[in-house]
């Protein structure tokens, strides 16, 4: 008799779960679906890592418009990483950061910060060097 208890008991959670997991399932394709429909959308992320750590990340941030560029920003520690992408377009993406540097540097010289020039133009190389490898593997 406790056997077919236990037994109906475990059929009984089991099915409950099942039902909770497609409750879920269909509230996270409303969630992905809702989100698409957006012309943008923002986030936050906190990665939460047990007291002693050695490493402990930041915060990030990200911002992204639908069919066009996103930006992600990541820190740890003293460093803040910023990211600019554009959906699979790198070529356009390093046509628009020559023509910020190109404005940049061009611009009134009280504006210009030569150490963050610096960073942008090494992302910016960075990102032409990924343009040339991935235009090499196309090419064989």
């Amino acid at each position: 008799m406790k056997l077919k208890m236990g037994i109906s008991a475990v059929a009984f959670l089991a099915a409950s779960l099942l039902a909770a997991d497609s409750s879920t399932r269909d509230d996270v394709k409303a969630a992905a679906k809702k989100l698409g429909d957006q012309a943008n959308y923002s986030w936050n992320t906190t990665v939460v890592v047990p007291e002693g750590t050695q490493f402990k990340p930041g915060p990030s941030e990200g911002q992204a418009e639908k069919d066009g560029f996103t930006r992600l920003t990541m820190h740890f520690g003293d460093n803040t990483t910023d990211v600019f992408m554009k959906g699979g377009k790198l070529k356009e993406a390093i046509q628009q950061w020559d023509a910020a540097v190109h404005e940049w540097e061009n611009g009134a010289p009280a504006d210009l910060d030569h150490a963050e020039l610096a960073k942008v133009q090494k992302k910016l190389e960075t990102a032409k060097v990924r343009l040339a490898k991935e235009s090499g593997k196309q090419k064989n």
